[in-house]
């Protein structure tokens, strides 16, 4: 059965398109209250509230978080992915990556975490990626942000367990989304035959992994990561 979420109030990051629209409308069709951010211009659709804003700006992150206020469900779907061989990353490549998809993500989780724990119940899901366990060759600061993810989120999940307040990491793989647009059709195909559910994910797919983690039921996962890649990578 699907988690009721009336009366909660969700913050979904990521939200103007892909797994993060996906994700917004999927909370608020499950009753949620959902306020949308992204980089991107965006429509409000079911959201209750949007805002646009630059997550790698740590300042502008902040001040956004405090103008939000209190959520019961935090989730980080944003990402920056700049295709990259190592020869050709840069500094600020390697900057811009741990800033959007690391930095920021720690900085959501440690102003919204506290007053969760608060009022003794929250659901923090960060999106990961199947990278940060087997490595990009061309998204290597990609991978190393995604794998920070991962302890983050072990670390929050540690600190604010006896509190209600669960936090969990989704590891994704070759989500057909514009994330991965900079593929062209031998590149998508190399892929799929890495896969052997043998297709790209689809990001209803993830919004359902985020709707049932955000729920009750899934009070007694934290510190876990739940691999969705089609069997790209079992561990």
């Amino acid at each position: 059965m699907s988690a009721d979420l009336t009366g909660r109030r969700a913050l979904v990051t990521g939200s103007a398109r892909g797994t993060g629209r996906a994700t917004a409308e999927r909370l608020a069709d499950a009753g949620a209250q959902v306020v949308g951010v992204d980089i991107l211009d965006q429509e409000i659709g079911s959201m209750t509230d949007i805002h646009q804003a630059d997550l790698g700006d740590p300042a502008a992150c902040i001040d956004l978080m405090a103008s939000i206020g209190p959520v019961d469900i935090v989730a980080n779907v944003h990402g920056l992915l700049q295709p990259r061989t190592i020869e050709e990353t840069t500094i600020e490549d390697f900057d811009s990556a741990i800033a959007v998809n690391l930095r920021s993500v720690f900085l959501i989780c440690q102003q919204m975490a506290p007053a969760m724990a608060d009022r003794g119940w929250g659901r923090i899901i960060n999106f990961s990626s199947v990278v940060a366990r087997s490595g990009g060759e061309t998204s290597a600061a990609y991978a190393a942000a995604k794998a920070g993810v991962l302890a983050l989120s072990k670390s929050f999940a540690s600190r604010f367990a006896a509190d209600g307040v669960t936090v969990n990491s989704i590891a994704p793989a070759a989500i057909d989304t514009p994330l991965n647009s900079f593929l062209d059709e031998a590149g998508r195909e190399r892929i799929k035959g890495m896969i052997p559910v043998g297709r790209f994910s689809k990001p209803e797919e993830f919004a359902a992994v985020v709707h049932f983690l955000a729920g009750d039921e899934a009070g007694y996962i934290t510190g876990a990561t739940i691999d969705v890649n089609g069997g790209w990578l079992m561990t």
